[in-house]
C-alpha cells in the first residue's frame, strides 16, 4: 500500500524530471506474491489511474521498463533457513543476481537504496538477509537502507532493533524516514526562522506567548486497526511527527546547515522537553473516538472498526502541554494535539505572540488581538503573519490583516511530494531530513515518560464523538491557561 500510494508516484516524478543526484534509474519491487514484472507493472498502472494524478499515470507509461518485480519471501522464517536467508533455490542470492542484471550497462558502480516498505517485524530479518548475502558491501557502489516507521514499539525494542541493524549496516548508511520532514513547509521552517531578521530576534519567551502544533484527521483507522492497536496516537503521531516539528520550532540556531549540525540542535531541543503534569497526575489528555458523523456521513466508533478489540483502551487522540527547559523558552508552553475522526483535517503550527506592549496604555487597543504566525503544513501549504493595522475610514478602529503566502496556490501540482524529496536526498546521500538514532531514542524516552505518568495517574482515553474537536478535557487543557485551540478558517 505504501509503495503504490507514495513511493511509485514519487519515483515516477523523479525519473520524469531532470537528472536526480544519486542517479535513480530503476525500481525493483520485492514481494511474496506470485507476480512477474509485467503483472506488477499492470498493478502499478491500475493504482496510478485509480488513485494518482493524471500526470503520474502518463509518466509511468513512458517509464514502464524501469519497474521490475522479484519474488522473495523475506519473512523471519526465511532469514533463518540458511546463511543466504532463502526459502527457495535462490533467496537473497537470487535477488542479488537479479539486481546486477537490472544494473548492467549503467557503469562500473551502481548504488542501491534498500527501502524497507514492509511490516516492522520484517526490518531485522531483511537486513540480516542482505548482510548474509553480501548485499551491503559497497565495493560496487553505495548501499543504503531506508527504514520506515515505526522503529520499535517502545524504547527497549527500538534500542534492540538499532543494535541489530548497526551490527550489519553502519549508522551513517541507515536512513530512518519521517515523511513529515519531507513536507515543504516543515522544511521551510529553517528558512522562515533563520532567513528573516524579523523572526529570529523575537523567537523567545519575551515575545512569544505560546506555540500550538496540531495534526487533525477526519479519517478513522480504516484497515489499519491491527497496527493501530499496537501504537495509538502517542506512538503513531506524537513520538514521530509532532516531536519532529516541535524540535524545529524550539531548537537553538545550529552551528551550520550541515545535516549533523541541524540534527544536533534538534536533539538538544528534544532533550530539554518535558510534558507538564495535569490535574489527574498524568501528562496527557487521551481520547478514543466513538460513533458520530463526519462530513455528513455516519461513521462507527473505534471499537467497531475492523481488527480492533471490543474493549480496546487504545487512544486515537492525544493532547499535551510541553515545556522546553532553556532560557529561550522560559514560561512558554507548547501545546501538542493529534487525533483521528476530528471535525477538520490538517496539520499546522501556530506561533502566538504576546499582546502589544502599548495595549494597556490606550483604550482603543483594549480589544486588539496579538500577532500570530501560522505555518500550514497540509493539506494547504504556506504560512501567514497576522498583524493589526488601522481600518480605512474615519475614527480610530483597528482591523486584522494577513501577510499571506500560499505555496500550494502558487506552485500547485509542481509541489514535490514528501517522498519525492526524501528519495532524492537518500540517493544523494543527504541525511538532513532523516532521523538520527539519538533523535529517535530521545523521542521514545519522552513518550515513555508520558506513558509512565498515565499509568500512575488516571488519564485513560475518554470517548469523544467522531466529527468533534476531541475530548472536553483537551479544551480545558488550554482554557485553564486562558487560551484556546486555534485552527485555520474553513
Amino acid at each position: 500500500d505504501l509503495t503504490l500510494r507514495k513511493l511509485v508516484p514519487a519515483f515516477v516524478r523523479l525519473l520524469g524530471g531532470d537528472a536526480v543526484d544519486g542517479g535513480l534509474t530503476a525500481l525493483v519491487a520485492v514481494g511474496r506474491r506470485p507476480l512477474d514484472s509485467d503483472a506488477y507493472r499492470e498493478l502499478v498502472r491500475t493504482s496510478l489511474v485509480r488513485h494518482g494524478e493524471p500526470e503520474d499515470a502518463a509518466g509511468f507509461e513512458r517509464l514502464r521498463d524501469r519497474f521490475h518485480y522479484h519474488r522473495l519471501d523475506f519473512s523471519a522464517a526465511a532469514s533463518e533457513a540458511g546463511p543466504e536467508g532463502t526459502t527457495g533455490p535462490d533467496g537473497y542470492a537470487g535477488l542479488e543476481t537479479a539486481l546486477r542484471g537490472h544494473g548492467r550497462g549503467l557503469g562500473p558502480t551502481v548504488g542501491r537504496l534498500y527501502y524497507l516498505a514492509a511490516a516492522p517485524e520484517a526490518f531485522e530479518p531483511i537486513v540480516a538477509g542482505l548482510h548474509a548475502a553480501g548485499m551491503l558491501d559497497e565495493t560496487g557502489g553505495y548501499r543504503r537502507v531506508v527504514v520506515e516507521k515505526p522503529f520499535g514499539s517502545d524504547l527497549a525494542s527500538a534500542r534492540a532493533l538499532q543494535k541489530s541493524l548497526v551490527d550489519r549496516v553502519p549508522e551513517e548508511r541507515l536512513y530512518r524516514i519521517d515523511h513529515y520532514l519531507g513536507k515543504e513547509m516543515v522544511r521551510s521552517l529553517l528558512g522562515l526562522r533563520f532567513g528573516n531578521r524579523i523572526f529570529e530576534p523575537l523567537w523567545n519567551g519575551a515575545h512569544i506567548d505560546h506555540v500550538q502544533i496540531s495534526s487533525c484527521e477526519t479519517d478513522g483507522v480504516g484497515t489499519r486497526g491491527g497496527y493501530y492497536e499496537k501504537s495509538g496516537a502517542l506512538k503513531d503521531m506524537v513520538q514521530s511527527h509532532l516531536l519532529q516539528m516541535l524540535a524545529l520550532v524550539a531548537m537553538e540556531p545550529p552551528a551550520s546547515f550541515s545535516p549533523d549540525d541541524i540534527r544536533d540542535a534538534k536533539v538538544a531541543a528534544l532533550r530539554s522537553a518535558t510534558a507538564e503534569p495535569l490535574e489527574d497526575g498524568g501528562c496527557a489528555v487521551l481520547g478514543q473516538y466513538a460513533a458520530g458523523e463526519v462530513e455528513g456521513a455516519s461513521v462507527p466508533g473505534y471499537r467497531e472498526e475492523a481488527l480492533v478489540e471490543a474493549d480496546s483502551d487504545t487512544e486515537t487522540f492525544a493532547a499535551l502541554k510541553v515545556r522546553i527547559a532553556t532560557p529561550r523558552w522560559e514560561g512558554v508552553p507548547f501545546y501538542l494535539r493529534a487525533g483521528k475522526r476530528m471535525d477538520r483535517k490538517g496539520t499546522w503550527i501556530l506561533v502566538q505572540f504576546r499582546d502589544p506592549v502599548a495595549k494597556p496604555l490606550y483604550a482603543e487597543l483594549a480589544t486588539v488581538g496579538a500577532d500570530r504566525l501560522a505555518v500550514l503544513v497540509q493539506p494547504e501549504e504556506g504560512f501567514f503573519f497576522e498583524v493589526n493595522t488601522m481600518a480605512a475610514g474615519q475614527g480610530f478602529e483597528i482591523e486584522r490583516v494577513r501577510m499571506d503566502y500560499c505555496r500550494s496556490c502558487r506552485i500547485g501540482y509542481g509541489t514535490p511530494l514528501a517522498y519525492e524529496r526524501l528519495l532524492a536526498d537518500a540517493a544523494a546521500g543527504n541525511p538532513s531530513l532523516f532521523v538520527r538514532w539519538d533523535e529517535l531514542e530521545t523521542a521514545w524516552s519522552f513518550v515513555e515518560s508520558v506513558f509512565v505518568s498515565c499509568r500512575n495517574g488516571a488519564c485513560g482515553p475518554a470517548p469523544y464523538a467522531a466529527g468533534s474537536a476531541g475530548p472536553a478535557a483537551a479544551r480545558r487543557l488550554v482554557e485553564a491557561d486562558g487560551r484556546t485551540w486555534w485552527a485555520p478558517e474553513g
